[in-house]
């Protein structure tokens, strides 16, 4: 597989639910860094696998996702850049948002080493 092809999997994969398959494409040393205040449940920086878990945990039972669309991707080496869209409703507050995102993917050896996502974070705090 090439690098697109994991990136582009892992995203089908998210929309499946299925976070063990996500797992086994990330290093035992993957870095997860995503800015933004700490009302966001998943904004931080989460290392290795149990980090990753943690971070999707998050993800997963702070919103759902009525639709989150990877639309664009640019790969460069060991960089693959996905550029996507989401609109979710806040578990919490029961509030719809809407955000663009881009996530840069660093992978050596087939696997993901960091991963930095960008988020309209206004956005998603307003709605969490």
């Amino acid at each position: 597989m090439t690098n697109k092809e994991i990136i582009e999997k892992m995203y089908v994969d998210f929309g499946q639910g299925n976070v063990p398959e996500i797992l086994n494409v990330m290093s035992d040393n993957v870095v997860i860094h995503t800015p933004g205040p700490g009302i966001i449940p998943w904004a931080g920086t989460w290392k290795g696998k149990e980090g990753a878990l943690e971070f999707f945990k998050n993800v997963g039972t702070s919103a759902t996702y009525q639709k989150f669309e990877a639309t664009d991707f640019v790969v460069e080496g060991d960089k693959v850049v996905a550029i996507g869209n989401a609109d979710f409703t806040s578990t919490t507050t029961g509030k719809a948002g809407t955000s663009n995102w881009v996530m840069v993917w660093t992978l050596q050896d087939g696997k993901a080493t960091h991963v930095l996502n960008q988020w309209d974070t206004k956005a998603v705090a307003e709605t969490l």
